[in-house]
């Protein structure tokens, strides 16, 4: 009796143990054709962040590291920037401004030349007066970490001007790096997190999208007075080094015009306050399908289009010789 329950128990292990790996192997597959956003993000995280030890920024990119993200190739420099090798000393006639942003500045999902870096890097360059955007955008990076960008990653930097991008999760406060456990490497697990997680917002055990942005920007939220002393600071630092600074307000992509107008004007009086020049490309989406400028369905970081919209707006609004020394 004992043995056939033993061999029981084994059989049922044997097959839940052969049934999870064949799962597996299918979500692998499944992600190869159709790269799931979840899984995604964990390999991003795993393959090319780590942390940043002594420093304000929390964690940063890997230097040398290359991976195919959500069906792109992404490439971080030496310098743990996902941008071109850029020399120390700068072209004859160059200007170079510094360009601090979150995943979306990053170009999440958007192939290398397609983002609005390289788009009004293209634009706003001559023959003889070439202009440079150090690209530091960096996947979960709040304002606290931009600042930490430019003040330890690019303080010896010839810079110009400092062109920065808020997105609404800025205000977050600085999450701790954490190593992912061994079993987030298992799709299954992603999957399974992801899926516990959809539900609970769908049937309100959890914030949704908007509650959770605008609750960043209440008064006493834990994130939101380290965004204001990093704007100000960051003023601080443009001045100190005689920098024009921009602050880009981009639009939350579930929907537009969308509801957080109020966020976007209180954002844009913070940065003002600390010395910024503000633009506001949020009315450049008002006449756009939202999911036409997603990445995926399921993934509202702006694609090809939605960084070309961007690049536009801000190249309407901004004259480059701003940036020029001297003018």
């Amino acid at each position: 009796m004992a043995r056939r329950l033993l061999f029981g128990a084994a059989g049922i292990v044997l097959t839940l143990a052969l049934t999870l790996t064949l799962v597996e192997i299918g979500l692998r597959v499944y992600s190869r054709v159709t790269p799931n956003v979840d899984v995604e993000f964990y390999r991003y995280a795993t393959l090319m962040k780590g942390a940043a030890s002594g420093s304000a920024l929390g964690f940063r990119h890997a230097p040398d590291t290359q991976a195919r993200l959500f069906g792109v190739d992404v490439a971080i420099n030496s310098r743990g920037f996902r941008d071109a090798e850029i020399p120390a000393e700068k072209r004859p006639g160059e200007t170079r401004v510094a360009l601090l942003g979150d995943s979306v500045t990053f170009g999440w999902g958007v192939p290398y030349g397609d983002r609005f870096s390289e788009i009004l890097e293209r634009d706003w360059s001559r023959d003889d007066a070439p202009l440079e955007l150090v690209n530091t955008g960096h996947g979960n990076w709040n304002t606290a970490q931009e600042l930490a960008a430019l003040s330890e990653l690019l303080s010896d930097d010839p810079l110009d001007g400092i062109l920065q991008f808020w997105y609404i999760n800025d205000a977050e406060p600085t999450p701790e790096h954490r190593d992912a456990p061994w079993y987030a490497r298992l799709h299954i697990a992603i999957v399974v997190w992801a899926l516990s997680d959809l539900l609970q917002r769908r049937f309100g055990n959890k914030e949704g999208f908007e509650d959770y942005y605008r609750g960043l920007y209440d008064e006493g939220a834990a994130g939101y007075a380290g965004f204001r002393s990093a704007l100000e600071r960051t003023g601080e630092v443009a001045r100190s080094r005689g920098l024009p600074w921009v602050f880009v307000i981009l639009p939350e992509f579930h929907g537009f015009p969308g509801p957080f107008q109020d966020v976007y004007a209180a954002v844009a009086a913070d940065a003002e306050r600390a010395g910024a020049t503000v633009v506001d490309v949020t009315r450049a989406f008002a006449d756009e399908d939202p999911a036409t400028t997603w990445v995926a369905h399921n993934d509202v970081h702006p694609n090809a289009k939605g960084h070309a919209l961007i690049a536009r707006a801000v190249a309407d609004a901004v004259d480059p010789s701003l940036f020029t020394r001297g003018a």
